[in-house]
């Protein structure tokens, strides 16, 4: 090792126990969901799959789900990325990410067809998405609306069992709720066993973490 790497390491500030998510409760009404799809009937819904193989051809053993974009620029988006910048500034407050804002446009997700689903991933840290510091996923179905289709946190999964997980499944599942978490947390979506699911996604970006 080169001796210049060799020096005292700082006293850690402990700052406050970290939190593999936050959830925002009622971030938007249900009339406000509402909205929100109404937007996105105004663009061609396209394939949610994730990668391609060798020849090309889009894989779909990763992900099958459908998915529009909202631009961040346009001016009849501005009150939802308003309103998620607030949700971000309330979760961000302990773990002080360095950000800089929406790098990208705003993705509306439908699980729409029996079986739509979404594997174990994370949605930053390397490649093409490394400056994603933080992920924020806002429920924009009323919960008796379909099955399946939940989304899971592995963090909370492994730390909630019972009632408290059970809890954890309806408050998450709340129409509005709004869940942010550093790009880095597992996260997946049950195959959709009826009806229709559909969520707002969008993320933070900042200087790659070192």
């Amino acid at each position: 090792m080169s001796p210049g790497y060799l020096v005292p390491a700082p006293d850690p500030d402990p700052g406050p126990p970290y939190r593999s998510h936050e959830i925002i409760d009622a971030l938007f009404s249900p009339t406000q969901c509402q909205a929100i799809l109404a937007l996105a009937q105004n663009h061609e819904p396209e394939p949610a799959t994730v990668g391609t193989d060798d020849s090309g051809e889009q894989i779909d053993s990763i992900r099958q789900a459908t998915s529009t974009w909202l631009c961040i620029t346009d001016n009849e988006v501005a009150w939802i990325v308003d309103r998620l910048a607030r949700a971000v500034d309330e979760a961000n407050i302990d773990w002080q990410f360095d950000i800089v804002g929406f790098a990208e446009d705003l993705q509306i997700v439908s699980y729409r067809n029996v079986g739509d689903f979404y594997t174990w991933h994370q949605d930053g840290l390397d490649g093409g998405v490394a400056d994603r510091k933080l992920g924020i996923v806002v429920q924009l179905s009323d919960p008796d609306s379909y099955e399946g289709a939940h989304l899971e946190l592995y963090e909370v999964n492994l730390e909630l069992h019972g009632a408290d997980l059970e809890d954890w499944n309806q408050r998450s599942s709340a129409i509005g709720t709004a869940i942010v978490f550093p790009a880095w947390e597992f996260h997946r979506v049950t195959p959709l066993r009826r009806g229709r699911r559909h969520s707002l996604v969008a993320w933070v970006s900042g200087p790659r973490f070192r």
